[in-house]
């Protein structure tokens, strides 16, 4: 790949790997939840020449069903405890949780404030935790310490594996040489948990950074259109890619097919893990979407696509 999926402020000379190593009884492999959907394929109609996906509930399983500031947000269940030596860890989950829950709030407000363009805006977590030491009364700690401690919080409490078939539909994209991005709502964890669970393999495939749009690099979450706007060009600008060549997978008819079939993707509406799938039916912004494919298992989307540029 071109770039490390894992570009964030402060933390380049982390020894990254070798701490989640140490949180390795947490990446516990799961087993999705049969949704009760059917796939649906259709005979291809148009060419596939680049893929992006989405993370969370399509890449990888969440126990949280997304990133874990959604469980933060809504009253999802979590250990009444978090493990860590951290001074912070100390005071229990559930008022940490609820001063997070209002310091994103806090945020969201006034970033909507500041620029009414922004309709979902996201916060930069790392930027979360430092208020919260501060609201807590706490030495401020150093970035090494404060990122650790985002890490074991989101881990413990939104623990993650891979997808089944995640290794496969990434090795098939890069035997067909096809650009591969991701767009995904993240923060600076989810390509380090993303690259940990892939391991050493994940040189081997396709996946570009140049083409990738993580919303707490850009402000901005899914569904703001704003998120797809530099794969999009990129892909117009470096590869002669139209949009609608272009194919979008994801497990949230709002966040991932309504917002990308809006910006002229084709979608994958993936289906196979009851706790991810979001369908959104009372959304009145998805009464008339409906996705280009469902599938139930990423594997399924392979040969779709091989029919496609065959």
């Amino acid at each position: 790949m071109n770039k490390s999926l894992f570009t964030s402020r402060d933390t380049e000379n982390i020894r990254m790997e070798e701490y989640l190593e140490s949180l390795r009884e947490f990446f516990k492999e799961m087993i999705p939840i049969p949704s009760g959907i059917e796939p649906s394929l259709i005979s291809p109609a148009f060419p596939v020449k680049a893929v992006l996906l989405d993370i969370y509930g399509t890449l990888m399983i969440s126990e949280a069903g997304d990133i874990g500031l959604t469980a933060v947000e809504a009253d999802c269940q979590s250990p009444a405890k978090i493990y860590s030596d951290s001074e912070i860890m100390k005071y229990p989950y559930g008022q940490i949780k609820t001063i997070l829950h209002d310091l994103i709030r806090k945020s969201h407000t006034i970033t909507k404030q500041q620029n009414q363009s922004i309709e979902y805006p996201e916060v930069d977590i790392i930027s979360i935790w430092e208020q919260l030491y501060n609201f807590l009364g706490l030495k401020e700690p150093f970035i090494e310490d404060l990122i650790q401690t985002c890490l074991r919080f989101e881990i413990q409490t939104n623990k993650i594996s891979l997808m089944p078939g995640t290794i496969e539909l990434l090795e098939e994209l890069a035997d067909m040489n096809i650009p591969t991005g991701i767009v995904s709502n993240a923060q600076f964890y989810t390509p380090l948990f993303l690259e940990y669970l892939l391991k050493d393999k994940l040189k081997t495939y396709n996946l570009n950074e140049d083409i990738s749009s993580w919303s707490y690099k850009i402000g901005r979450g899914k569904p703001d259109f704003q998120i797809f706007s530099k794969p999009v060009k990129r892909l117009k600008e470096e590869f002669h890619i139209n949009p609608e060549e272009i194919l979008y997978i994801g497990n949230d008819m709002l966040n991932d097919i309504y917002t990308a079939s809006s910006c002229g993707l084709k979608t994958v509406l993936f289906a196979g893990d009851k706790r991810s799938l979001r369908l959104r039916k009372e959304n009145h912004k998805v009464k008339d979407i409906s996705a280009d494919c469902i599938i139930t298992d990423l594997s399924q989307i392979i040969p779709f696509i091989r029919n496609t540029i065959s």
